[in-house]
């Protein structure tokens, strides 16, 4: 497998960083787990880090964990 290119971790950083800021202004916490979704999507998305395929079936699997695992990330069902 070979490695990645410094341009993909440096915006890897980038949008980590981003995704933290999002996460300071957001007005609750449920709105920043979502925008750390979206974040997390438009990168794997854009730089393809991975296919396309396997990106969609993360996060896919990332949502449906993220509804079971809501109690102990302290997220209440609305």
């Amino acid at each position: 497998m070979s490695e990645l290119p410094l341009k993909k971790i440096i915006a890897g950083i980038i949008f980590a960083i981003l995704a933290f800021a999002l996460s300071t202004v957001t007005p609750s916490i449920e709105i920043a787990w979502v925008s750390a979704f979206l974040v997390l999507t438009i990168y794997l998305f854009a730089f393809e880090v991975v296919s396309v395929d396997i990106a969609a079936i993360s996060i896919m699997v990332l949502l449906g964990l993220s509804s079971l695992l809501a109690p102990l990330w302290d997220l209440h069902p609305v």
